[in-house]
Parts: structure tokens; C-alpha cells; sequence
């Protein structure tokens, strides 16, 4: 009796957690694309734990022919979201004739760009897909069926529309169709297009001795040009009385190996950002000539594109932001030099350094040494292409380097 009591009990137990593990208990199936909801699944199938993962319960439905309609989207990427448990996921896209223009994960959607507008149908299956997870939870999967029509135009926007000599102005690029890098050109400088998700960025240097007044930007992308304004307004910069100072006298041949060998990266350079927030300084130091300073003298008054740091010799100089090593070595002019590529046409120079620790080609993260200084004081300058921008915003985590 005792025994037969146990075994009724233990299966009384047993049907109450079975009957328990209905279908209101399957995993959310909330899923968007482009911020809109893809309705309900068109079929499932799922096993349900039972007492503690002893047994499983199947719910199960075949696949409908239902398709959820969306509607309009102008996101040239529309997102993909999906719920957090999901392990694994196959979404697959097709045009109005029916021909395949993406079928992968949503990992590998994240990379994908339409080629056109146009109607679009998806098929979206995810599961959950982990047997030997403990505690035990559902293991199956949920189908969605959707269909949109995708209407994407290109739109610019910016950090700012007025900018102060020295500084940069970030410029959004949305609702680009296809892969293709869009084109900016601007006589402030040129702009270094990089993909960010569904977006391209780009940075746009106003040099110290940018004309004041109204400049015309210009972006073209897949056969479409848009124009934005952009106002420029002077900046006070130090003027420096420099007469009496010794011009030093360069080496022979100075000029020519600096132009053969460091100009060529004013044009050079990868495509992808690799910072994020605020730059570091790279050595501290007392400012013997800032940014964009007038320099005076009897005769004559120049500007200065570079920032020049009297140091003390023995101190560590550090990566200021992730990059790679472009160039690392002595020049005629500058002596120790290195130029970091941090993408998208920026680029820091540093000069004067006592000891190289680095080689061309190595990729540093912020904060990682360079090298270290010597008797010579630092010079550095920050460039996006062949224009100098203030590099004091960059360390400071201001300005359009930073806009999001």
C-alpha cells in the first residue's frame, strides 16, 4: 500500500506540473523590425519542461500562410530586435519578384544594406536552442512572416550649423541605400564617410584659418546630392611675439623626406572609427606654442597648426585613443616621430620623443605607451585629412568628434 501510495503520488505530482506547463508559460515572442511589431508567430514548437526537466510537453504549430503588413518604413536599415533568450535566428528577405536579397542570421543583418525601396517580404524564424541549460527552460522555436515597403531617402544632419575656427562639425548620414561610401566635399575639407549600423558619420575639420562666414557642404549617395550650410565663426587664438627667436635652420633635405613620407597620410587611412569618448593627452607639459597661434614677428605674422609641449625628459608619451601605427620613426624634421590613425580621416602626429616603442602597423588602445620623451619638446598635431583641427577638444571629449 505504502508503495502504491508513493508511485500515485509522485504521478499526481508529476500531472499537476504537466498540466501546469501550458502554453501561456511559452517564452515572449515579442519581435520588431524598424520599430514596429511583427505581430504574432505563424507557427511554433516548443518542449516545455516538466518537474524540474524531468519530462518535457510539446505545443506545437505548423507555419500559416499568414504575413503581418508593417506598412511604410524609411529606415534604410530597419532594425531587427529580438527577444533576449533568443540563441539563434534565420531571417530571410525577398523583393516583390521573389528573388533572395538576404538570408543569414540577425547578427549578419546587422551588416546588410538594401540595394533599392520596394516592396519586401521576410521570413523570421528564432529559437531557443539549449538542451543542456540548467535550470531547464523551453526549448524550441518561434516563425514570423512580415511584409513592408521600404521608402528610404537620404538625410543629412549635423552637430552643429555654426562652428568655430579649430573645431569639427559631425555630419549624419541616414536612409542611404546600398554599400557604396557616400561622397562629401566641402572647401572647409574633406569628410571620411564611415558606417555606424544603419548610419554613415563623418567629421568635418574647420582649420584655424577657415574663412569666417557661410560654407556649402556637399554629400552625394547613390545618385542623390544634398546640400547643408554650414556657418564658420572666428575663434580667438594667442598671438605670440616671437621676434628675436632664432629660425632654426633645417637639415638639407628636411622638407622633401617629410612631404614624401608623412604627407601621403593627409590622403591614407582606414574607413573605421576606433574611438569612442574622450581622448587622452598624451604626455603633460607646459604649452610653449597652443593651437592656431598668431606668431609675430618684424616682418611677418604665421599661424600655428601644431600644439608644442615643453616636457621633462624620461616621462612616458601614451596612445591618446585606439589606432594603428601609420608611421614610427626619425625624420630630418621632427626627429622621434609617430602618426596614429584613429579612422575616419583623423589622425594624430607626435614629434620630439626621446624613445620609440612602437612599430609601424602595430594597433594600440588608448593609453598604451608610445614611446617616451626626451630633451626636445612635443609637438602634436591632430588632422582629419590634410586639415588641423584644435587637438585640446579632442582630449577635452568636446566637440563634433564626439556627436552621436
Amino acid at each position: 500500500m505504502v508503495i502504491l501510495f508513493t508511485i500515485l503520488l509522485v504521478g499526481g505530482t508529476i500531472g499537476v506540473f504537466y498540466w501546469k506547463a501550458a502554453s501561456a508559460s511559452l517564452p515572449e515572442d515579442e519581435v520588431s523590425f524598424g520599430g514596429v511589431s511583427v505581430g504574432q508567430p505563424v507557427g511554433y514548437q516548443w518542449d516545455m519542461p516538466v518537474f524540474w526537466g524531468a519530462y518535457d510537453r510539446r505545443f506545437e504549430e505548423s507555419p500559416s500562410l499568414s504575413v503581418e503588413k508593417l506598412g511604410t518604413l524609411t529606415e534604410a536599415s530597419p532594425a531587427l530586435t529580438l527577444p533576449d533568450w533568443v540563441t539563434k535566428s534565420q531571417l530571410t528577405l525577398t523583393d516583390e519578384s521573389g528573388k533572395t536579397v538576404f538570408e543569414g542570421s540577425a547578427e549578419e543583418y546587422e551588416e546588410f544594406a538594401f540595394e533599392a525601396n520596394g516592396l519586401y517580404t521576410a521570413v523570421l524564424k528564432i529559437w531557443h536552442d539549449m538542451p543542456d541549460e540548467r535550470p531547464a527552460r523551453p526549448q524550441g522555436w518561434y516563425q514570423y512572416s512580415f511584409r513592408f515597403t521600404l521608402n528610404a531617402a537620404p538625410q543629412i544632419t549635423l552637430s552643429k550649423e555654426s562652428a568655430a575656427q579649430g573645431s569639427v562639425v559631425g555630419v549624419k548620414l541616414t536612409g542611404v541605400l546600398g554599400s557604396e561610401t557616400p561622397l562629401g566635399e566641402c572647401d572647409l575639407g574633406s569628410i571620411w564617410f564611415c558606417r555606424s549600423g544603419s548610419e554613415w558619420v563623418g567629421y568635418l575639420p574647420v582649420a584655424y584659418n577657415a574663412e569666417a562666414g557661410m560654407h556649402t557642404l556637399t554629400v552625394t549617395s547613390g545618385g542623390t546630392t544634398l546640400t547643408q550650410e554650414i556657418e564658420v565663426y572666428q575663434k580667438e587664438f594667442d598671438r605670440v611675439d616671437v621676434s628675436g627667436q632664432e629660425e632654426e635652420e633645417l637639415p638639407a633635405g628636411a622638407a622633401e623626406e617629410y612631404r614624401r613620407l608623412i604627407w601621403p597620410f593627409y590622403s591614407e587611412g582606414s574607413l573605421e572609427k576606433q574611438w569612442l569618448g574622450a581622448f587622452s593627452q598624451p604626455v603633460k607639459g607646459t604649452t610653449l606654442q597652443d593651437y592656431g597661434a598668431y606668431l609675430v614677428d618684424e616682418d611677418s605674422t604665421t599661424r600655428a597648426s601644431d600644439l608644442i609641449l615643453e616636457v621633462e625628459a624620461g616621462q612616458e608619451v601614451v596612445m591618446p585613443s585606439d589606432g594603428t601605427i601609420l608611421f614610427a620613426g626619425e625624420l630630418l624634421l621632427g626627429g622621434n616621430t609617430v602618426v596614429i590613425d584613429h579612422g575616419c580621416g583623423l589622425k594624430t602626429y607626435i614629434s620630439g620623443l626621446g624613445a620609440i616603442y612602437v612599430t609601424q602597423g602595430q594597433s594600440l588602445l588608448q593609453n598604451e605607451a608610445l614611446g617616451e620623451t626626451g630633451e626636445e619638446n612635443i609637438v602634436i598635431e591632430m588632422r582629419i585629412g590634410n586639415k588641423s583641427i584644435d587637438p585640446w577638444d579632442a582630449w577635452r571629449g568636446n566637440g563634433g568628434l564626439f556627436y552621436r
